[in-house]
């Protein structure tokens, strides 16, 4: 053990990861390696070391705010241990060997995620361990488990069924979770909606939901909307359920690494520690999309309702259709936009998107046996159409500290805009939801909301010459113009064609032509 007297700096860190600064003197006098781990028994936190020659030796320096939020004095006696990341390096090596992973094992390793006790490439190192060797189905419940246990955990204590509905995404769109809560809610099923942000897509639900409310709640405030109107729609990154799971998503998302068991572990631990009961899996299935076609589908459903089983939840799986975007509105304003207009029986609203969230909330009232087998969708219909979803909508977005008056429109929309045009005579035989999302990013999506792109045909329409294919929105007339060029590369509608490919031979001198 080593102690120091603490000084407080004005240097600031952007990252999740906690930091303390010592003098190279220091370091090299106590013999700490720079990015190794510190644990300082006052509060229990694990640091990683940097050094600066900016600041005096023999003192362990931190930053004003983070001294701040732990409470820590300046002129304070801190004691602090060695620890070591030998947790995670063992588990690559026993992955590497392709021994079996235990609970212990499990443990450890979230346990030192939580703490921070891991340089990027251990954990990337062990991403790559699970894309390569897997899990087998016990190793990823005792994942998810490890990932529950020490995670918060949501307690409501009520009667009624429990439930929650997750996609995992892949397609452009898809905004179904801020019409499918209130409807589950007022039917008087309880359905604690917890959300993220957009990662690689355009929009995640987070995105969309905070132009019409906050998202931002603590775990206590999301209890108390949940108790007073049945649903809540929450930022993850603040309630912080199964926070083990998020930290190695962000480690593993830059190396686009998304290994099935872990994808499967991590979010059935959350939606336990959410206390679900009843929990609905969306896969979007296509050649685009992150599950190919139905038989994969069908192994990743599998795993789901078994490592569901074993954590005591009842899950079900839906395989729809993932080989184009779901709603015509693509991009965080046009996506709240859209799914206000479907709350609102507006005819100008999605009618894929309706149609996909009511078969959804009525799979969810036939697993639950709010209705027979069959006959949830009328449900589901009966809810939406009389005005009570909506009703219920503006509940949850007053509980959340929002403004319920709020309408579809009144969602901003982007200052610059630029429509493109067929330039003949078409079919369209089908719209590129990859492209969609590249063309949406490029606009400037998610990070600036209004940016995105509307769709204004649709699969088999018939197109005459100079009619409006597209429109693409942008806050940035630079972004904008990024944008059409995108479009330009790999176009979001995709006519129809008689000849898809020509292959011809790589030599041809034999076959010169006089």
């Amino acid at each position: 053990m080593i102690k120091f007297k603490l000084k407080t700096t004005h240097f600031s860190f952007p990252s999740n990861q906690l930091f303390v600064l010592f003098h190279p003197k220091t370091t090299k006098q106590f013999n700490i390696k720079i990015g190794s781990s510190l644990k300082n028994l006052e509060t229990e936190k694990t640091f990683h070391v940097i050094e600066s020659e900016l600041i005096e030796p023999d003192f362990v320096y931190l930053p004003q705010d983070v001294a701040d939020d732990l409470m820590l004095k300046e002129g304070q006696s801190l004691s602090f241990l060695a620890t070591s990341h030998s947790t995670i390096t063992d588990l690559v090596h026993k992955q590497i060997r392709k021994e079996s992973l235990t609970k212990k094992d499990f443990e450890n390793l979230i346990t030192a995620v939580n703490s921070y006790s891991f340089v990027p490439e251990q954990l990337a190192a062990f991403g790559m361990g699970l894309e390569l060797v897997g899990l087998t189905d016990e190793e990823t419940a005792l994942m998810a488990e490890a990932i529950y246990t020490a995670s918060q955990v949501l307690d409501l204590s009520v009667d009624a069924p429990i439930v929650d509905k997750h996609s995992i995404g892949g397609i452009a769109g898809n905004r179904i979770t801020p019409i499918i809560v209130p409807i589950i809610a007022a039917a008087g099923i309880y359905i604690p909606k917890v959300s993220t942000r957009a990662i690689t897509s355009s929009a995640g639900s987070i995105d969309c939901v905070e132009l019409f409310m906050p998202t931002d709640l603590t775990l206590e405030e999301m209890r108390e909307v949940v108790l007073k109107t049945n649903g809540c729609i929450v930022d993850g990154e603040h309630v912080e359920l199964g926070k083990a799971a998020d930290i190695l998503i962000k480690s593993l998302s830059p190396l686009k690494l998304d290994p099935k068991p872990f994808l499967v572990a991590s979010i059935l631990a959350k939606k336990k520690a959410a206390s679900s009961e009843f929990v609905l899996i969306d896969l979007p299935t296509g050649k685009l999309a992150k599950v190919a076609d139905k038989k994969e589908a069908r192994i990743l459903a599998n795993l789901f309702t078994t490592i569901g089983m074993k954590l005591g939840m009842y899950v079900e799986c839906v395989v729809s259709p993932g080989d184009r975007p779901i709603g015509h509105l693509i991009g965080p304003a046009l996506e709240a936009k859209d799914a206000l207009m479907v709350l609102e029986n507006n005819p100008n609203a999605s009618e894929d998107l309706k149609k996909k969230a009511l078969a959804l909330s009525g799979l969810i009232f036939e697993m639950t046996k709010r209705t027979s087998t069959n006959r949830g969708v009328d449900l589901a219909k009966s809810i939406l159409e009389s005005g009570k979803a909506l009703e219920k909508l503006k509940e949850i977005i007053t509980a959340q500290g929002g403004d319920p008056s709020v309408t579809s429109e009144v969602i901003p929309t982007a200052p610059y805009s630029d429509v493109i045009k067929a330039e003949k005579e078409d079919v369209v035989y089908n719209l590129d939801s990859v492209a969609i999302t590249a063309i949406a990013r490029a606009a400037g999506a998610p990070q600036d909301p209004l940016a995105g792109i509307e769709l204004l045909v649709d699969r088999g329409d018939h197109i005459r010459p100079q009619q409006a294919l597209f429109k693409i929105y942008s806050s940035s007339e630079t972004r904008l113009s990024e944008a059409v060029q995108r479009s330009y590369v790999r176009p979001p509608v995709i006519l129809e064609k008689m000849v898809l490919d020509v292959i011809r031979p790589r030599e041809t001198s034999h076959f010169e032509l006089s």
